[in-house]
């Protein structure tokens, strides 16, 4: 997952930084809130592997700030797109309000949950996992040959999002 939202974003980000308009502050400190998440995401099983439970519970209330940050970052920044017109042109600016509205939303109910459940990491790391798969869209997005799916590439999005969870949890 961590490839996909890097991947998706390594081919769009150099861009954003040197655009003409600059993309507003709000964009950019939207980026690196999520990035940090990614990177929470991908270190915080590393500590539970090499068996650094307390380090991982330490982290973890950072994850749980970071979570919060995002929500706010995510509607910010999903209004601002949608008010100034910079969303992708594949997507009807009431779908893309909508989809990442709710994303975000989900994205939050899971870690909430994720949260509520962390001594049972049986469910911790699942509601994690899914939490991350909910945001997966932009960086999916930018991966996707978007554009040749027409007025279907929202219900694309939401398939390829959708199904994606079930498979990578049967592997857990």
């Amino acid at each position: 997952m961590a490839a996909v939202i890097v991947g998706g974003f390594a081919r769009t980000v150099p861009g954003d930084f040197a655009a003409d308009p600059a993309l507003p502050l709000l964009l950019h400190i939207h980026g690196a809130v999520f990035t940090f998440w990614v990177i929470l995401f991908v270190a915080q099983p590393a500590f539970i592997a090499r068996g650094s439970i307390e380090l991982h519970r330490r982290i973890g209330w950072i994850g749980a700030a970071t979570a919060a940050a995002m929500l706010v970052m995510g509607v910010a920044a999903t209004i601002y797109a949608v008010r100034y017109d910079l969303i992708p042109g594949f997507f009807p600016p009431r779908i893309f309000l909508v989809m990442n509205l709710v994303g975000i939303l989900v994205f939050a109910g899971l870690v909430a949950g994720g949260i509520m459940a962390r001594r049972r990491s049986e469910w911790h790391k699942r509601l994690m996992l899914c939490a991350t798969v909910s945001i997966l869209g932009p960086g999916l997005g930018r991966l996707l040959p978007m554009d040749s799916f027409g007025a279907a590439a929202p219900l694309v999005m939401f398939a390829a999002i959708a199904a994606l969870p079930w498979r990578v949890l049967l592997l857990i």
